[in-house]
């Protein structure tokens, strides 16, 4: 019965898309019912300008993403946009585009995998997997994941197009794949990877034996035009931001580190039981470190290994390595991405373009041992069968599960704890969302862990300040938020909490100076935070009746004198600075 349904299933293309859609919308629908995250989506859609009003949303492409000057993704913020033009600010709508783009992505693949492979239920297969594999539930459940979303569509759309031109020789894909490939690199940087991939196609796909690499180079000229376009356009920008250097050992031990995370993703890949979002990778801190040591041997026994069998691997398998090395490369640490100190990332969602090519070596694999198998009768075909489709029932099962701890942010960022407690940024999105939750005592909890891990880490301290101050905590509250040095694309956020802070300490001075108006102390401090909040007019009266009352109190005299300084009252200030030194001799 399987055999029959599997050969039906061969002999329709609209059937395996229809397959692909439905089983995937299912799995995926779990999710369509999560809110936006208070972290990535607060900054990306919920505050962004660009998003909330349609008239502006061109604007985008000549800004950074996330306002830092490192990231230009255009397209994405560009699609929030529209979504919220139609829309409003419905999560289910910005879910749905997130479910639809992924499926999308697997018809791509399914129409790519069967050009290029020449079997239509190998290249299903592949299509399959990669659809219902739980690993790209990070990337599809997490609203501002589109950026992956987006690329990777539109990446495998250029590779689509290509290969048609390849073998239809027709101008018009060509074009395609130029337009898509541009897209791409508006979705995500990752995507300047692309070319070499395709290089990689020529190479291996080649019928010329002598495979001269000027000839197979030369389909790619309109791709690195685009890519010196870009280039050109981000520099005009300003948007050339690289992440921080480092020292040689800890640059070295940061990639060596990724090596061992890719033993991680390759477990995963079959048996994904740990699953959980923002997964980081303590980097090794030195060479000769068990597990460095061990990393450095796998890696070398592997390349050993390859090199010596390399003519008995065809050349699709060695194409698909190729994908896979091409497509992790951006995140390999050699641009180093390191979220918190002795810490690289290694999320999942790294994972979703070189899943396409593992995934084909997992299939293809798959299919010579099922062939071995049965020739030699050591189990049977149906057996083989029953155990394949287990572990996709297995993949499917746990694909529904993480979209349903999707729904509930609290619960998912508490489960990625239990796996990794040392997560800052994690600790830092289970604070912001008891405060939003109005439960500010356990906000506080969160953060201040979040800082023991990562002391410099801007977002915790502002949050640990908004949370001191949300419990009627002023002044502990505005001595965190003092110690914020530069807030950058948090500006808005730290300048409403430090108001609300400061407002509120007035608040309570006032109703202490209807009972205590000759309190001079009080007085000077009304001053104070008059002069934090930049109104230095008010600072002055409150600091000159202060020293009516009290002539002796030196620091409401020193912030007198250093308040004209500021406004360039410079004769008044001459003035404060004798009484100043009269005091003090006195």
């Amino acid at each position: 019965m399987i055999k029959k349904f599997s050969s039906y299933i061969a002999s329709s293309l609209f059937l395996k898309i229809i397959i692909l859609l439905v089983v995937g919308f299912i799995l995926y629908s779990f999710m369509l019912a999560s809110s936006f995250k208070v972290l990535d989506d607060q900054f990306s859609i919920l505050e962004n300008p660009y998003v909330r009003n349609f008239n502006h949303a061109s604007k985008a492409f000549a800004q950074s993403f996330f306002l830092r000057n490192t990231y230009y993704r255009p397209l994405v913020t560009f699609s929030f946009a529209v979504e919220n033009h139609f829309f409003g600010l419905n999560p289910v709508a910005f879910n749905l585009t997130n479910v639809i783009l992924h499926l999308a992505t697997s018809i791509i693949i399914l129409l790519l995998m069967s050009l290029i492979l020449k079997d239509s239920m190998i290249a299903f297969w592949i299509a399959f997997l990669f659809m219902l594999h739980p690993v790209h539930t990070e990337a599809v459940s997490n609203i501002a994941g589109r950026s992956i979303l987006l690329c990777a569509l539109f990446q495998l759309a250029t590779f689509l197009f290509y290969v048609l031109f390849q073998k239809r020789r027709k101008a018009l894909y060509y074009i395609l794949a130029v337009l898509c490939f541009a897209l791409a690199l508006l979705s995500k940087e990752s995507a300047i990877m692309l070319p070499a991939v395709l290089l990689a196609y020529n190479f291996f796909f080649c019928k010329d034996q002598k495979r001269n690499l000027i000839r197979l180079s030369k389909p790619l000229v309109g791709f690195a035009g685009v890519v010196v376009f870009y280039l050109s356009v981000r520099k005009i920008l300003g948007i050339v931001r690289l992440p921080s250097t480092l020292a040689a050992q800890d640059f070295f031990l940061g990639i060596i580190t990724f090596w061992r995370a890719l033993f991680t993703y390759f477990r995963i890949l079959i048996l994904p039981v740990d699953l959980h979002p923002d997964r980081l990778q303590p980097v090794f801190r030195s060479f000769f470190n068990v597990q460095a040591v061990a990393t450095l041997l796998g890696w070398g026994g592997f390349l050993f290994v390859l090199a010596k069998f390399y003519k008995r691997f065809s050349r699709r398998v060695l194409f698909f390595m190729s994908f896979a090395a091409l497509a992790v490369f951006p995140v390999s640490q050699v641009f180093p991405l390191r979220p918190q100190a002795g810490y690289i990332m290694a999320s999942e969602h790294f994972f979703y373009m070189p899943a396409v090519g593992l995934l084909a070596l997992v299939v293809l694999g798959l299919r010579q041992a099922y062939k071995k198998i049965t020739s030699r009768k050591l189990v049977s075909p149906l057996a083989s069968r029953l155990c394949f489709l287990g572990w996709v029932i297995f993949l499917s099962m746990i694909t529904a599960e993480q979209n349903l701890h999707a729904v509930n942010e609290a619960a998912m960022l508490k489960r990625s704890l239990r796996y990794q407690p040392f997560n800052a940024r994690i600790h830092a999105s289970l604070g912001f969302r008891y405060a939003k939750l109005g439960s500010f005592k356990q906000a506080e909890k969160h953060f201040r862990a979040a800082l023991s891990y990562d002391e410099k880490n801007m977002r915790s301290l502002i949050g640990l300040g908004a949370s001191l101050i949300d419990q009627g905590r002023y002044w502990e509250g505005l001595a965190e938020l003092e110690k914020v040095q530069d807030p950058s694309d948090l500006r808005p956020v730290f300048d409403s909490n430090r108001e609300l802070g400061y407002r509120r300490v007035m608040e309570g001075y006032q109703k202490r100076l209807l009972k205590e108006p000759n309190n001079a102390q009080l007085l000077y401090s009304m001053g104070v935070v008059y002069s934090k909040t930049d109104k230095h007019e008010e600072a002055i009266a409150k600091y000159k009746k202060a020293l009516s009352l009290d002539p002796g109190l030196r620091n409401a005299l020193f912030n007198l004198c250093s308040t004209y300084g500021i406004l360039n009252r410079e004769e008044e200030a001459h003035r404060c600075y004798e009484d100043l030194e009269l005091l003090e001799n006195n």
